[in-house]
């Protein structure tokens, strides 16, 4: 049986052996080290994208920095590129809870009822100015028919 090397010489059994251990290795050690890459309380995907590594049960989406926990809206929809153990974990790899914003505080919502009632009352003023109707607020019937 002849073995050949990568470039199609022919070598020795011992020799392709050896280029295949070697080959090995250096795959072993690209995996070591994109996992020594990872941060703290992470975990690649699976072969499996959509199974969940035991333990890690947050998404992680790298391209948005956002993380989706179990019960989030976008959880079920959203492709994990990285899993997560625990919120902290992806909090400090410098990722966001998707859907939060940077305003809002989200125990309360107190600044989007703010924001709701700053809204409403600048509708308000824009119909009516010091007690008198605004221009083009409807009336413009009314103040033709005066004229006449």
């Amino acid at each position: 049986m002849e073995w050949h090397a990568a470039d199609g010489t022919v070598i020795s059994e011992s020799d392709w052996q050896d280029q295949q251990a070697a080959v090995l290795a250096a795959e072993a050690a690209a995996e070591a080290e994109a996992a020594a890459a990872m941060p703290t309380g992470s975990h690649a995907p699976l072969d499996d994208v959509a199974q969940a590594p035991e333990g890690f049960p947050i998404k992680g989406n790298a391209d948005s920095m956002k993380y989706h926990t179990p019960d989030g809206r976008w959880f079920a929809s959203a492709v994990a590129e990285i899993w997560f153990d625990t919120v902290e974990s992806a909090e400090a790899a410098g990722y966001t809870e998707a859907g939060a914003t940077e305003t809002e505080d989200e125990s309360t919502g107190e600044d989007a009822a703010a924001a709701a009632e700053d809204a409403a009352a600048a509708a308000e003023s824009t119909t009516e100015t010091d007690g008198e109707p605004a221009a083009g607020d409807g009336d413009d019937e009314r103040e033709a028919g005066a004229d006449d």
